[in-house]
């Protein structure tokens, strides 16, 4: 029988968080330089991707409505016109 994931505690998840957002903007300086490859840094992007899930579920666990996080990533993309 598949055991449920491990959520982390909070700080654990932010540490976590922070770290590969470190790791996303030197894989990013890293690429400008020609250094890495584009797959290198998108790797390092979905590392974020994850973090920011774990994140959530561990805010989650302690009744930290995050719902408003995405909607605010989303309004505040460069894609997105702005009023």
């Amino acid at each position: 029988m598949p055991q449920a994931p491990t959520i982390p505690e909070v700080p654990t998840a932010i540490s976590t968080l922070l770290d590969a957002t470190r790791r996303l903007e030197e894989s990013i300086r890293r690429w400008g330089l020609l250094e890495i490859s584009e797959t290198e840094v998108s790797d390092v992007f979905v590392d974020v991707g994850n973090a920011f899930h774990e994140m959530l579920a561990a805010f989650s666990v302690h009744g930290i409505d995050m719902r408003c996080v995405g909607t605010f990533f989303l309004s505040k993309s460069p894609l997105t016109p702005h009023s």
